[in-house]
């Protein structure tokens, strides 16, 4: 749910109706104040009675005021406690875990840094095939044009034009891509807003990398990415994982 989006406060399948049509109300007048019972009734598409009610125990409690030309006005600033960048981290720490133990792969979350990408959470699964870096471990710039890094490139505006960097082109093999070849695939993640390692590393791991950003102001928040270590048995297909990821923060 949008935290700044009325419909959705509405609209939500909630034991207190009531509470969430309130917010509802309170997300309004955030947008736009003051605004009338007749206009906001209108806007949530709700009954006129009901709006009525909610404003006046809005108004008892000291959230919102009416004025002298019968319209409503906020008394309180409506905002999330953190950013959106915080609130994300937050959701999927709790989600990470869920995946993980159905993948079997490790997950991961990193945030574009000066430096590099910054690796910031991470769930490993029970099992010696696991990825052994941890939170704080930075992909920097300019070393290796892994799935993570690439995405880094494609959309942090502080991130330094591209160089020579490693790039496996086999399993456990490796070449230095110059940067004539590094932007091909810097473009392709770009226009994607994925990608994935196709050879293992040297450490029998690849990873599949999503990029997320804010819903609202479009900013890049960070690559989210499930690191597969190499194994004999079929495990799913690449299509499988993206849609993991990609319901993992909605």
């Amino acid at each position: 749910m949008k935290f700044n989006d009325p419909m959705a406060f509405c609209q939500a399948e909630t034991s207190a109706p009531a509470l969430s049509r309130g917010l509802a109300i309170l997300a309004s007048l955030a947008q736009e104040a003051p605004l009338s019972l007749d206009h906001l009734a209108t806007r949530l598409a709700l009954p006129k009675a009901s709006v009525f009610r909610l404003l006046g125990t809005l108004e008892t409690v000291g959230m919102i005021r009416k004025t002298a030309q019968k319209t409503y006005e906020p008394l309180w600033q409506f905002q999330p406690a953190a950013d959106e960048r915080v609130l994300l981290r937050n959701r999927l720490e709790s989600r990470m875990p869920a995946l993980c133990e159905a993948t079997g792969c490790t997950i991961e979350w990193y945030e574009p840094a000066p430096e590099g990408m910054r690796l910031v959470l991470q769930k490993n699964p029970e099992s010696e095939l696991c990825v052994k870096v941890g939170p704080g471990f930075v992909r920097l710039w300019g070393v290796e044009l892994e799935a993570v890094t690439r995405l880094g490139y494609a959309f942090y505006p502080q991130a330094p034009a591209p160089t020579p960097m490693d790039f496996y082109v086999a399993n456990g093999e490796k070449t230095t891509l110059p940067p004539t070849e590094a932007d091909p695939l810097i473009t392709g993640a770009r226009r994607e807003g994925r990608t994935a390692d196709l050879p293992y590393n040297t450490n029998g791991v690849r990873r599949l990398a999503l990029a997320v950003h804010d819903p609202d102001s479009g900013e890049f928040l960070g690559v989210l990415a499930l690191a597969e270590a190499y194994h004999f048995t079929e495990r799913p297909d690449f299509q499988t994982y993206f849609e993991q990821l990609n319901n993992l923060v909605q």
